[in-house]
């Protein structure tokens, strides 16, 4: 099954708002639309705490 989703908020990294595509495609693979996995702050950015909390659904 598909899914896909668009996050906004405020970004850590580029320290401004910005919009986050997630898909997650039938192989479960999931495509983030920024640095996600390898951001220092992904566990205290408001973004980031959006797409951990879609990709445990």
């Amino acid at each position: 099954m598909e899914r896909e989703a668009v996050f906004s908020g405020y970004c850590r990294c580029l320290d401004g708002s910005r919009m986050v595509a997630v898909e997650i495609g039938e192989n479960g693979c999931a495509d983030v639309g920024c640095g996600y996995a390898d951001c220092p702050y992904a566990a205290g950015c408001p973004i980031g705490q959006k797409i951990t909390a879609f990709l445990s659904e």
